[in-house]
């Protein structure tokens, strides 16, 4: 039974998001991922056909930051970037084919503990594969728990948001009311005295 586990659950850390599309000519795509503040993010592209020297424009790779801020910009058929997220936010990835040709894009992610390199750790502290395997499972959870929290602090932000607009149109729809049934009177008893004047009521 223990085996099993230790199986499925060595499975689950090494699942990292890939992605493969197509690109049409001059066509950009853009994917995002959410990160937290001093994230690592590790990614990797290809890109296939390969650009033929002097003839091809190539696919552009950019990444840009939640402030628009671009962090890696290269035109190449194989690439890798690295970096730590200074904020919390969406980070964007986009390809943009410059080419008239199709192109095959596999794009592959790894953020936070799926991003880390346990080898130093374990020459560090000594570690056992299964002690090394468990203090990543460990690692993995208290990310996991931390996403939990971040996510439940924005619900419940989104929550007073909505509690709040409410309330708010609720009261303008009160003192709309108010001012309609206010202006309906007004003019009744404005054409009560309009015709009481002209002697016609």
């Amino acid at each position: 039974m223990l085996p099993r586990l230790l199986l499925v659950l060595s499975i689950l850390i090494n699942i990292s998001y890939s992605i493969s599309f197509y690109l049409t000519n001059r066509e950009t795509k853009c994917l995002s991922d959410y990160l937290a503040e001093g994230e690592l993010l590790i990614g990797e592209f290809s890109i296939d056909p390969i650009r033929r020297e002097g003839i091809d424009d190539g696919v552009i790779t950019t990444v840009s930051d939640p402030t628009e801020e671009t962090v890696y910009d290269k035109n190449v058929d194989n690439g890798k970037f690295a970096f730590t997220s200074p904020e919390n936010g969406e980070y964007v990835f986009c390809f943009k084919n410059e080419d008239d040709l199709e192109k095959t894009v596999k794009f592959n992610t790894h953020s936070g503990v799926k991003a880390k390199d346990y080898s130093d750790i374990v020459k560090k502290e000594n570690l056992k594969p299964l002690e090394a395997k468990l203090k990543r499972l460990e690692d993995l959870a208290r990310e996991t728990l931390e996403r939990y929290h971040e996510v439940r602090s924005m619900e419940d932000d989104i929550y007073n948001d909505n509690r709040g607009t409410t309330s708010n149109a609720f009261w303008f729809g009160i003192l709309l009311t108010i001012i309609l049934v206010g202006m309906a009177f007004w003019q009744m008893f404005h054409l009560k005295s309009f015709f009481q004047k002209k002697k016609m009521f």
